[in-house]
């Protein structure tokens, strides 16, 4: 069962991810997990702390929770719904070790970031909250880690455009950042006259048969929007370098087929 601890939107009560549903609190997240039958687990903030979240009662509600299900996330709101709190950045930080040593995902709600007012009150980003700064125990095998993880997509990202680069039929722009490629493709007429028939965009066609086939999936350009008459497919750099090669190699063998069935 998938849980999560998620905070901060009771009035007095946040969500450790539903031993019950806790009113008041924004729906979005009890009623996404009531939808997937996701299990939701509560604790409280400090009301005479501004609404601060403590430590001990993250271990506290944690450990209850843990009789009955695997946390596995937690979601904070930052400034707070509908508290209307702003962490300070100890708070944050306390929050991000929290979930490190107990291996949750943290899922930081961040909307109303422009939106503070109190004297001496100031937001912080989790994300910025994270790095170690030089001269701190950790700064260098941080540094260190994180610049063989960019490498490491650098050139992912050069080997996918390289490689449907090199296949017909196919045109890939450099993939300059994020984590996906999305190249154009040209589709023989046979393969557009099947996908009519079969009442799909030849992209999507496409992308089914890829995934009928071969277990890749892609995401059809047709899903995001593309100039009319051209078809493209979204995927990712993500694989570690040897699968990364193997789904490439994979790719090439299925158009290739898939090419020589429709020409």
């Amino acid at each position: 069962m998938f849980s999560a601890i998620c905070g901060s939107w009771g009035t007095c009560r946040n969500l450790l991810l539903d031993l019950a549903t806790n009113p008041p609190a924004t729906p979005l997240y009890s009623a996404s997990l009531a939808e997937y039958g996701l299990q939701q687990v509560g604790y409280y903030l400090d009301e005479d702390r501004d609404w601060a979240l403590s430590e001990a009662e993250l271990e506290r509600s944690l450990k209850e929770a843990s009789t009955s299900t695997a946390v596995r996330a937690l979601v904070v709101i930052n400034p707070g719904n509908p508290t209307g709190q702003v962490l300070t950045r100890a708070n944050i930080e306390m929050i991000i070790k929290f979930a490190h040593k107990n291996r949750l995902f943290i899922f930081a709600d961040e909307v109303y970031q422009d939106n503070v007012y109190a004297e001496g009150s100031k937001f912080y980003s989790f994300k910025k909250a994270k790095p170690p700064v030089k001269g701190e125990p950790s700064y260098d095998l941080w540094l260190k880690e994180k610049t063989a993880v960019l490498d490491s997509l650098n050139s992912r990202a050069k080997m996918i455009a390289d490689t449907f680069n090199s296949m017909k039929g196919f045109k890939c722009n450099p993939v300059q950042g994020a984590m996906y490629a999305f190249p154009s493709i040209t589709l023989p007429a046979g393969a557009v006259a099947a996908a009519q028939k079969a009442g799909q965009p030849p992209d999507v066609f496409y992308a089914f048969r890829l995934l009928e086939e071969t277990g890749i999936c892609v995401v059809p350009g047709s899903g995001f929007g593309q100039r009319p008459g051209t078809f493209h497919f979204r995927t990712t750099i993500l694989p570690q370098p040897a699968a990364l090669k193997e789904m490439l190699d994979i790719f090439q063998e299925f158009h290739r087929k898939f090419a020589d069935q429709y020409k």
